[in-house]
């Protein structure tokens, strides 16, 4: 399934017609980088922002040189936006804010479907464009991305349960939709994203928020089912391990408590027990 659907990009629907009718579009390559910048927007707004996200997204000049051109990729941005498909933000600083764009509505939120990348060129470089264990240093990060690189999906499976959820689910809205299609498809084309935060270098990833229901659509090296595990007190568990190294001689009493709760993965419930014999109340 990889291989078959790794030349696409991820379209709204209406937006099609429209973008066929451009004089750019007159040969493939120029309708293929067209489909790109509308496929950038479009993805990028279900991957990283909430339903009712309205705001603009940062195209970097440098990726859309890459994949357009040096000279060219402000003809067809331009281009869109004659047209009617995008819109672009008032707010740029050179080097340090890039420029904002989006689409207009009713392509922002139409419903998205898949566009075949015809032109060779282009689809080679959609190829060169995803994340590969060699774009980290990281013994850790080469590891999950390698990993990764290795689970496939159920595309046509998974694709028939999006649909029965919208006829079916009244809280599973066409933003889920779209945000769902985004999903499979990006696994599907083999289009894998990967970093760590600021915050606490936590790797995110495109299984990072994949519903759950999805995930039985999964599988690891074509054919086995992925499995998850979710280890009770993982984190406070690892923390044993910065014990270990400030108490070489031993550990202290208190230390050798919490040892063994987090072990049995009890710490939490140990902690509200105790509040509770208090008379405070915390949700954990």
């Amino acid at each position: 399934m990889k291989k078959e659907l790794e030349s696409y990009f991820i379209i709204p629907q209406s937006a099609v017609r429209i973008i066929r009718q451009s004089q750019l579009a007159r040969s493939q390559k120029g309708l293929d980088k067209l489909y790109y910048i509308v496929s950038s927007l479009y993805c990028n707004q279900y991957k990283n922002f909430s339903p009712n996200y309205r705001g603009f997204l940062p195209l970097h000049s440098s990726i859309l040189k890459r994949f357009l051109g040096n000279k060219l990729y402000t003809t067809f941005l331009r281009e869109l936006m004659n047209i009617g498909i995008i819109e672009m933000s008032a707010m740029y600083v050179p080097g340090q804010v890039s420029r904002g764009y989006r689409l207009k509505e009713p392509f922002r939120s139409d419903k998205a479907i898949t566009i075949r990348i015809k032109d060779s060129k282009i689809a080679s470089k959609k190829l060169t464009m995803r994340v590969t264990p060699e774009d980290y240093s990281s013994t850790v990060d080469r590891f999950l991305i390698k990993s990764l690189r290795n689970i496939c999906i159920e595309y046509k499976d998974a694709l028939k349960q999006l649909k029965i959820d919208l006829e079916n689910k009244e809280k599973y809205t066409e933003y889920h939709f779209n945000s769902d299609f985004v999903a499979i498809t990006d696994i599907a084309t083999g289009q894998w994203r990967y970093s760590r935060d600021d915050f606490g270098n936590r790797a995110h990833h495109n299984l990072t928020n994949y519903r759950g229901s999805l995930k039985r659509f999964l599988k690891v090296n074509e054919s086995e089912p992925l499995i998850g595990l979710d280890i009770a007190n993982s984190q406070p568990f690892l923390f044993n391990i910065v014990l270990g190294k400030l108490f070489k001689e031993g550990l202290p009493s208190d230390a050798k408590k919490y040892k063994e709760l987090t072990s049995q993965g009890m710490l939490y419930a140990y902690i509200q027990e105790h509040l509770e014999s208090k008379h405070i109340f915390l949700r954990l």
